[in-house]
């Protein structure tokens, strides 16, 4: 069973994101008035009436073109597929590759597609001297918790 998780680079696109949008919020109220200022500025609802503007060209963009994945590009594609494909074929179906891929890039710094990429020296220099200590720990925790029938 996999649960939703968001990475690290996701997580941090939406919290960005809400305070984006609870800005504009914040600005919007004390503009019209609804939120009383401390000390009155001249040009002071002008002010936040621009930044709020600003805010909403940010927000606008993020909704609509900001919000992809990190693995949405074709970088980020290829390197899952490439993952899954070589996992599948020296596993079989002793693990479920899909959930190794998932709970690897479920911790930072394996989020994001170069991130992940940093994982590959070490799995090649372990398969080369059959050192299998140069594998990172979490490698490691992905697949125990992705064997198959587990």
């Amino acid at each position: 069973m996999h649960v939703f998780a968001l990475t690290a680079w996701q997580a941090g696109n939406v919290v960005a994101t809400i305070a984006l949008a609870v800005l504009f919020v914040l600005l919007v109220l004390r503009a019209f008035d609804v939120l009383p200022r401390k000390k009155p500025t001249p040009h002071g609802k002008l002010t936040d009436l621009g930044v709020a503007a600003v805010l909403g060209v940010l927000l606008t963009v993020a909704f609509f073109n900001g919000r992809a994945d990190a693995w949405d590009g074709d970088a980020g594609r290829q390197l899952k597929a490439g993952f899954i494909a070589g996992c599948e074929s020296s596993a079989g179906t002793v693990l479920d590759c899909e959930c190794v891929f998932a709970e690897l890039t479920s911790e930072a710094p394996y989020d994001t597609p170069e991130g992940f990429a940093q994982l590959q020296a070490p799995v090649r220099r372990a398969s080369q001297s059959g050192d299998m200590s140069q594998i990172p720990a979490v490698y490691f925790s992905a697949v125990q918790r992705c064997v198959s029938g587990a």
